[in-house]
């Protein structure tokens, strides 16, 4: 028998630890020590004894995997033989999960009965069978692998889930776990609610139906319906066979027979759903699809879209949720006037659900069903996609293709409930993350005003803020608030930061550009520890802009914080930004000390769900005049606080080294009081 060989990754993976600890593996145990790690059978490349590492990770106990020793061929030569011919791999895993034994000397006769009777010789074709049969070296490794994984199955769940990788055919529609969490826990819930056939549309959605297989027990497991084309791609064949490893119902074309069949048909409700008598779940993922693109999928699945089917589409936000694909969904959703696809159910979803496709953000719709005049509207943006969360986005979307009774009783965690003619044609589809608070009356505004100058007047009887203004209170509220993606460019321009290594930074010297970072904008530094040699400057980061006296100077990521550059003429330094308010003859405006205050107290870092207050245009001279004024206050306050650091470090120092001294002189006592006596 060929020795199996482990790579240094293969080792870890196999140990379920990181690449690098293996490295200190082979450092702190030599060849001298009393449990030496494997000596590499060869180093161009290095490959090692898997059997002997096998040994090692179960007599030390090194590692997280007490299964190392049985799960070996997962890792080594067998998987890797496997996954460079998945085609005919993943069928005789199939045949393997299906007769419960080794495929090795089987014959294609007594094969093809097994298939057969399980109804699912139609995915795998009898040259195929034969070819894979016949392969003795392919067949030993593929019942190495499957006794390693316990299961043909589980070795099919390892052999597709590569197809994911780096390189991979499904490299573009990879998911990370915590997406696959989310998008199959959705799709569970919709099912258990009402069952339908599942339609998986391109690899992305065959990502979903396989993840599917670890939500749902056996008789819960879906009949999946087969697009005839996607029996065509390797990596799907491989995958439709994973679903029936497992036991979900398939319904596909028979090559041999041209008639429609079902495998294994273990829920009563298959014939119904070839005879259209159930409803359909179509699924469309396609993370890389561009917009154009993604555009053309939706409609033509929505075309054969019935009151009894759903589409569940997870795509860029550009097209299901932003401001730049206003146009083309107004094109899906309303065909004609007074004709509107019935949106159920629409979300920002948040960063990072794709394994390559780096600060990407997806959205996700879920269309169809009978029309109701409402869409549930999702802030997920900013969410942490715990177990809670996942569960209450699960329950806001099942809950949403319900009918209007489950609706109204419904708490919605973090949904609201829009009309859907009209959100269909705002510029974006969003809510903002927390729920409007009443304003108080222009009345208890302007008491509070007068309370609060007053309490600073009593402290600096020579200052009052708000003199030479006539504050009057106003009859009613007309406050008015724009998203802040909206805003650009009609009222503001949003400015990126530059990215500079922070081994240009430096003390700032005569001549530097001063830098203004997110340390200075949370007040964690302050502004003038930091700059850069313009000359430096022009090198590294050639389109970096200076500040304007005015623009406000944001961060989002860790929290959103921001401040007003009054002097302008700073460096500022990325993830923080720049916007920069217009000057505009429209009845309201954006005044930078509004933008500033509303940035930080955003609840999210999501941009596409802040929203920004405007400032009427008769209004905006009079409150930049008094922040004016305030913001003057407090750098008088800042530059105050400053002097009595820098006055206490100077006498901490004098003190702890000895070169200044003082003699304590009491102060004078007031004698104590004595009491009156009682009368």
């Amino acid at each position: 028998m060929q020795t199996q060989t482990l790579t240094m990754q293969g080792i870890a993976d196999l140990a379920q630890v990181r690449r690098p600890v293996v490295s200190v593996w082979r450092t702190r145990y030599p060849a001298a020590s009393v449990a030496p790690f494997p000596e590499p059978l060869s180093t161009e490349p290095l490959r090692f004894d898997a059997e002997q590492v096998a040994e090692w990770l179960v007599s030390t106990g090194r590692g997280n995997n007490r299964d190392a020793g049985l799960e070996t061929a997962l890792h080594a030569d067998a998987m890797q033989r496997l996954a460079g011919d998945p085609d005919r791999a993943s069928a005789l895993l199939l045949l393997h999960d299906v007769v419960g034994g080794p495929v090795r000397g089987m014959a294609v006769e007594a094969a093809r009965r097994h298939l057969d009777d399980r109804r699912l010789g139609f995915l795998v074709p009898p040259d195929t069978l034969g070819s894979a049969l016949a392969d003795a070296e392919l067949c030993r490794a593929a019942d190495e692998v499957a006794e390693a994984a316990f299961s043909g199955a589980r070795a099919l769940d390892r052999l597709v889930d590569g197809f994911e990788g780096a390189g991979g055919p499904w490299a573009d529609e990879a998911l990370t776990a915590s997406a696959k969490e989310l998008l199959a826990a959705t799709v569970v819930e919709l099912q258990r609610a009402e069952p339908r056939v599942v339609v998986p549309a391109g690899p992305g959605a065959a990502v979903v139906a396989g993840a599917l297989t670890r939500h749902l027990d056996e008789h819960e497991l879906p009949t999946v319906s087969l697009p005839p084309s996607s029996l065509e791609r390797v990596a799907d064949r491989a995958a439709w066979r994973r679903l029936a490893a497992y036991g979900a119902s398939l319904l596909g074309q028979d090559a041999e027979r041209g008639s429609m069949v079902a495998g294994p048909a273990v829920a009563a409700g298959t014939e119904a759903a070839s005879t259209g008598q159930q409803g359909r779940l179509c699924l469309l993922v396609a993370q890389g699809a561009r917009r154009q693109e993604l555009r053309d999928l939706i409609d033509g699945l929505l075309t054969d879209l019935t009151e009894q089917d759903l589409l569940m589409v997870v795509g860029p936000s550009l097209l299901l949720t932003d401001h730049a694909g206003r146009h083309d969904r107004v094109r899906l959703l309303e065909r004609s006037p007074g004709d509107v696809t019935p949106l159920r159910y629409v979300a920002r979803l948040p960063k990072g659900l794709g394994r390559f496709g780096g600060r990407r953000r997806l959205g996700v719709w879920v269309l169809g069903g009978r029309p109701t005049g409402w869409t549930v509207v999702g802030a997920h943006a900013d969410l942490r996609l715990d177990a809670a969360a996942v569960s209450a986005l699960a329950s806001d979307v099942t809950v949403a293709v319900s009918d209007v009774a489950d609706v109204r009783a419904h708490a919605f965690r973090s949904s609201a409930v829009r009309d859907t003619r009209r959100l269909v044609r705002q510029g974006e589809l969003i809510v903002p993350a927390d729920p409007a608070v009443a304003s108080p009356s222009g009345g208890e505004r302007l008491a509070r005003a007068w309370a609060l100058s007053d309490d600073l007047a009593r402290k600096r009887p020579s200052e009052s803020l708000i003199d030479g203004f006539d504050l009057l209170a106003g009859d009613t509220a007309d406050g008015r608030t724009v998203g802040f993606t909206e805003a650009t460019p009609r009222l503001g321009r949003d400015l990126p930061g530059a990215r500079i290594p922070s081994e240009r930074l430096d003390v700032p010297r005569p001549g530097w550009a001063i830098v203004v970072g997110p340390d200075e904008v949370r007040g964690v530094a302050p502004i003038g520890d930091r700059g850069i040699d313009r000359l430096v400057l022009e090198r590294v980061a050639p389109r970096a802009r200076l500040t304007e006296p005015g623009d406000v100077v944001y961060v989002a990521a860790g929290g959103p914080a921001a401040i007003v550059d009054d002097h302008g003429g700073h460096v500022v330094l990325a993830p923080a930004r720049i916007f920069r308010c217009l000057d505009t003859d429209g009845d309201h405006r954006l005044l930078p000390s509004v933008v500033a205050s509303d940035i930080a107290e955003q609840p999210g870092r999501d941009r596409a769900t802040w929203r920004v207050r405007t400032v009427p245009g008769d209004a905006a001279g009079p409150l930049a005049a008094l922040t004016s004024r305030t913001g003057e206050h407090r750098r008088r306050l800042l530059r105050e606080l400053q002097t009595l650091d820098a006055l206490e470090r100077e006498l901490i120092a004098g003190f702890a080294d000895g070169t200044l001294h003082a003699d304590v002189t009491p102060p004078p006592t007031d004698p104590i009081p004595t009491p009156k006596a009682a009368r």
